[in-house]
């Protein structure tokens, strides 16, 4: 066999191999552009016990973790002046990048008043508040009321 006809062999052996892969990759990305992105939309209020600390630029931190870690997916930080207030934790509002809204499907929604501005450590007045968990599973889009009413003691 000529060297050229082996080559325009190979070369048409590859093209047949490569066709189903690049294929698989665009209906991926096609895919991956048709997914609802998930969300959760947040009411987030100041329970009428704790008014006195309304206007205090204490800083919250409202994030969401999945039920079987301590590990945030999604979070954001604001001041307690601000509330009440709507807050909206998306894909993009992730603290690692492989550890994201679209890579659970229960979370549970907290918020954290802190004195001190430390996400990592509770202490003596901080304020708290915790959802019910919340499953993507009937909705990408989800949207809850979340009081902030506890104080720590």
């Amino acid at each position: 066999m000529k060297r050229s006809t082996t080559r325009l062999l190979f070369m048409k052996l590859a093209h047949w191999l490569m066709l189903p892969l690049l294929m698989a990759v665009t209906l991926n990305i096609y895919a991956d552009s048709q997914v609802e992105k998930r969300s959760i939309s947040i009411d987030l209020v100041l329970d009428q016990s704790l008014r006195q600390y309304a206007d205090k630029p204490w800083v919250v931190y409202v994030f969401a973790k999945p039920l079987d870690s301590k590990v945030p997916v999604a979070s954001k930080k604001l001041t307690l002046n601000q509330v009440p207030m709507r807050v909206l934790l998306e894909e993009k509002n992730f603290l690692l990048e492989n550890l994201t809204l679209a890579s659970v499907d229960k979370v549970t929604v907290a918020a954290k008043v802190t004195r001190h501005g430390s996400p990592h450590k509770t202490v003596v007045g901080d304020l708290l508040a915790k959802s019910l968990p919340i499953d993507f599973t009937e909705g990408a889009n989800q949207t809850i009321r979340l009081v902030i009413d506890k104080e720590v003691d």
